[in-house]
């Protein structure tokens, strides 16, 4: 899907290195790490939190994981070092585990002022 939405249209999902994390042997993934620290418990919005920083050729970017029973990641850093301005992206997250979902939350229901929008294809 990521290959896809680039190839046809031209765009780069923020945090895309995370889900292509499995595209690669755990050795190649290694080889890309200039440094990486563990820099202790920091607690976020009332939650102990374990907190990481890794250099990777073109990148810095640093994951807070939650401390306990779901060590989910709960905040992500990230900047790319290949551009003079170096833009960073940042984000927090909540989890809800194990929600319940109804059939109704994965149907697509337009409001009345929607509009169809027709992506061109990229030609990059």
């Amino acid at each position: 899907m990521l290959d896809t939405i680039y190839n046809k249209y031209g765009i780069r999902l923020p945090l895309e290195d995370l889900f292509r994390w499995n595209d690669q042997t755990h050795e190649q993934r290694i080889e890309k790490f200039r440094a990486a620290y563990n820099l202790g418990t920091v607690t976020l919005d009332g939650v102990k939190t374990t907190h990481y920083a890794f250099r990777e050729p073109d990148l810095d970017w640093e994951v807070w994981i939650d401390q306990g029973a779901k060590p989910l990641p709960r905040k992500f850093s990230i900047v790319d070092r290949t551009d003079p301005a170096c833009p960073t992206f940042n984000t927090k997250l909540s989890w809800t585990v194990n929600p319940s979902l109804s059939a109704s939350e994965f149907t697509f229901a337009p409001g009345p002022d929607a509009m169809k929008i027709q992506m061109a294809d990229y030609k990059g």
